[in-house]
């Protein structure tokens, strides 16, 4: 009889730990989230600072003649 009771307490515990691990692990996720957006520079700001690139001209040795 008490063999046969420790596997039900190991069974209560499983979901609660399995619960508290998806937890950890989308907090996780809002973490490092927050950290990317710290480091990395918005997009739109940086296409309004670039520069326009002169054209592109085929050297004369490349040319069909």
């Amino acid at each position: 009889m008490i063999l046969s009771h420790k596997p039900c307490k190991i069974k209560m515990l499983i979901k609660p730990i399995i619960l508290l691990f998806i937890f950890f692990l989308l907090s996780a996720c809002s973490m490092i989230t927050k950290q990317l957006d710290s480091t990395w520079e918005d997009d739109r700001t940086v296409y309004n600072k670039s520069k326009e690139l002169p054209s592109l001209e085929i050297p004369s040795e490349l040319a069909k003649k």
